[in-house]
């Protein structure tokens, strides 16, 4: 990208698909009063599973009922085609709003996100959703399965977040069968970099691989285009869908939306927010005006 030879036709989707996050009809900043923590749940998950993002929300929410909510995208895409410019400057928008609005802590229900903030969001306590709903006092519903678990390329080194699904799995009953390349080692489930965008079948490769490690067990991940990648070949659950609602779950009736309807879905949890009563909202563009 730096000698101008990274740009590829091919990647206008992905690109398109994260302007669009970014965007006055997606994006929307919801910070209530003395709100010192926000819940970032990405792009993928809100768009794929409205109602688990919505439940999800409450449940945190229960924990601390001045905890916030921001629809965005962390610019992941960008920071990995090489595109340093338009990440550095989208995401600096990004962290910029949420420290001037008072935020220190960053719940994240993607994988991905949770690697973006990490890196970049300096002086922001960073934590995922997995983390927090196992020190949550809620009580979840046991679930008697076997479940092959795969780890998202976004968190290969965040041990305590891998840790703490082992941990919410466990404590639910849930029998953890592990591949041999775990945590570390995890194999990508082919979406990585958007190697498939420009070669398919290389990106594909990974996918077979992984769904053979796997064997004839059900693949549970937390990562939502891990879960779409890898369903395509064979059964695969997002961990939230199967925590929240286990028995739809477990008999593969769990409600996941494709496109176009995520674009709908994105836009209709907004709404739903929008409705909430807040010291501070708006989307990016107002709030960037705001501040300026």
């Amino acid at each position: 990208m730096a000698e101008n030879r990274g740009h590829f036709p091919a990647h206008n989707t992905i690109k398109a698909y994260e302007k669009r996050g970014h965007s006055s009809l997606f994006s929307w900043y919801h910070f209530p009063k003395n709100c010192n923590s926000v819940f970032f749940p990405g792009c993928a998950l809100p768009g794929s599973r409205l109602h688990t993002v919505n439940r999800l929300y409450h449940i945190l929410r229960e924990k601390n009922p001045h905890m916030g909510i921001v629809f965005d995208c962390c610019s992941k895409p960008s920071h990995d085609l090489g595109d340093v410019d338009c990440f550095t400057s989208m995401f600096q928008q990004l962290y910029t709003l949420l420290v001037r609005n008072g935020v220190e802590k960053v719940l994240v229900a993607c994988p991905n996100c949770y690697r973006i903030f990490s890196e970049y969001g300096g002086g922001l306590n960073i934590v995922s959703v997995y983390e927090e709903l196992l020190s949550s006092s809620r009580v979840l519903i046991q679930i008697s399965s076997s479940v092959t678990l795969h780890d998202p390329c976004g968190v290969r080194f965040a041990a305590l977040v891998q840790q703490s699904v082992r941990d919410l799995l466990r404590g639910q009953g849930v029998h953890i069968k592990e591949m041999k390349h775990k945590r570390q080692t995890s194999f990508c489930c082919g979406e990585g970099g958007s190697a498939g965008f420009l070669r398919a079948d290389f990106a594909e490769k990974w996918t077979d691989k992984r769904v053979a490690e796997a064997g004839d067990s059900p693949i549970i991940s937390y990562c939502a285009g891990c879960t779409h990648f890898l369903g395509r070949k064979t059964a695969t659950w997002h961990l939230l869908d199967l925590l929240l609602d286990p028995k739809k779950t477990v008999a593969g009736k769990a409600k996941v939306s494709k496109a176009p309807f995520t674009y709908l879905n994105r836009f209709r949890l907004k709404r739903k927010i929008k409705k909430e009563d807040a010291a501070v909202s708006g989307t990016r563009k107002q709030l960037l005006l705001v501040t300026k």
